[in-house]
């Protein structure tokens, strides 16, 4: 019996996050503070809700929702995909259902199928995504996962839940696509969202520079980046000259 589902299609498309406008940058850029002297230190905090728009995490689970799967044999809805950040990365939890059905008969003279009733399971998952910063990139990493069931249905009563549980089957490959998908997050430069985000803006308020050496700055800085994950958002620290 084949379970596996592609929950999150669209993560292997990388995009380049879309620019915010101007009324979004003091909001997407909080606490930016410089100290100029030998070094110049810049330290900064993107808000989890420009973080998740950067990422586009929103918008990809909201299309990952919906039937996934649909077969002679089994179908597969995920919904309520929802996500929140946690200290060193990002939580999402989510609700599916499973429908199974078997061959009772199959007449050898027109092929006519006869089959059982269809055998609902239903439940949730949480999968953690542990994040990390290396050279100025988050680099995506899973970590704790979950899975539970609201019920057994006829047929999972008969078959037994290695149908379900078993090692490789539906809870397996269900976390894995998750894992996969959330891996596709991979590349994101915080260099580039500093900018994004207008950064460069806010640098020249700090310093006697113009716009375009301040991204010229914090571009090359972006192998010099510190940054660490909570549930308030992405807190930043680099150096732009050193």
């Amino acid at each position: 019996m084949s379970t596996g589902c592609s929950l999150i299609p669209n993560f292997s498309k990388n995009e380049p996050p879309q620019k915010n406008n101007f009324a979004s940058i003091n909001q997407c850029i909080q606490n930016f503070e410089i100290r100029i002297g030998s070094q110049w230190l810049a330290t900064a905090t993107i808000p989890p809700n420009c973080l998740e728009q950067n990422l586009r995490i929103k918008e990809l689970l909201q299309k990952s929702q919906g039937r996934v799967k649909d077969t002679k044999f089994n179908r597969v809805d995920v919904s309520n995909l929802t996500g929140t950040f946690i200290n060193d990365g990002y939580r999402v939890n989510g609700d599916w259902k499973l429908q199974h059905r078997e061959v009772i008969f199959k007449n050898p003279i027109n092929d006519h199928t006869n089959y059982t009733p269809w055998s609902d399971d239903t439940g949730n998952f949480s999968q953690e995504i542990f994040m990390r910063i290396d050279n100025g990139t988050i680099v995506v990493q899973a970590t704790n996962h979950s899975l539970s069931r609201d019920k057994q249905g006829l047929i999972r009563d008969l078959l037994g839940d290695f149908l379900v549980y078993g090692n490789g089957n539906f809870r397996d490959q269900l976390v894995a696509q998750v894992r996969d998908g959330l891996n596709a997050l991979n590349g994101a430069a915080i260099a580039d969202m500093l900018i994004e985000n207008g950064a460069a803006k806010q640098l020249t308020t700090k310093a006697p520079i113009n716009e375009q050496q301040a991204t010229i700055l914090i571009n090359n800085a972006s192998k010099r980046i510190n940054a660490r994950i909570s549930p308030k958002g992405l807190d930043i620290s680099l150096t732009l000259k050193s």
